[in-house]
């Protein structure tokens, strides 16, 4: 019976927090769990299992997907710091070179 009001209640809408409490509610401990209560719980009980083994391996693709795009835009940044780093590389030698030239030039017409 209290199985069967939870169940009710998850399909009504209910949240689960809100469900199970209404069930504890109407349960009574000194009354004794029926076979038929305990097929229940067992039926239930595997259902929840199924549905957190499912969960887990909806999560770990998913987990496992993310790794893959986190990995593809980590070459692409790699990719982009290796072109900024040549850029770099060549505005410093500019720069160097224009300095030494200047240099040159103040200590020749200086």
């Amino acid at each position: 019976m209290v199985v069967e009001l939870y169940r009710a209640l998850r399909q009504a809408g209910v949240d689960e927090q809100t469900a199970e409490a209404a069930a504890r509610a109407v349960w009574q401990p000194e009354q004794p769990a029926t076979k038929s209560d305990l097929a229940d719980l067992r039926t239930e009980i595997a259902h929840l299992r199924t549905a957190t083994q499912t969960d887990i391996a909806s999560l770990r693709a998913d987990t496992k997907a993310d790794i893959a795009s986190l990995r593809t835009e980590m070459e692409a940044f790699r990719g982009d710091l290796a072109r900024l780093e040549s850029r770099l590389t060549w505005r410093m030698f500019a720069m160097t070179t224009l300095f030494v030239a200047t240099v040159s030039a103040l200590r020749i017409f200086g």
